[in-house]
């Protein structure tokens, strides 16, 4: 968490948004320092590679496919969150076919 508050102080927190294909090892997996490469003024044009390699190094994020839990963890914080932009992120990374499993 505090990773994350200072990622957005310094201006290069992921941008979520940007990245839907890494949402999984973005909100469930380890936090890498290419992972606050991905966006901001440091920003490196190989990071999202980088860091879908170092996840798969980490072994703890076997792919990137949601898990129902955690469909359901993200569409809790988005309801809770009621931040629009973050519920349209919601809804455009879960599989549509499973958006009621786990909530």
């Amino acid at each position: 968490m505090m990773a994350t508050l200072f990622a957005r102080a310094a201006g290069v927190e992921p941008e979520l948004e940007r990245w839907p294909e890494l949402a999984r090892p973005l909100m469930f997996g380890p936090l890498t320092p290419t992972s606050f490469r991905l966006s901001g003024r440091d920003r490196l044009p190989d990071a999202p590679e980088r860091f879908a390699a170092e996840v798969k190094e980490f072994g703890c994020v076997p792919s990137n496919e949601l898990m129902p839990m955690q469909i359901g963890q993200l569409q809790t914080l988005a309801e809770a969150r009621g931040d629009e932009a973050f519920s349209q992120y919601v809804a455009a990374v879960c599989p549509p076919a499973e958006v009621a499993v786990g909530a």
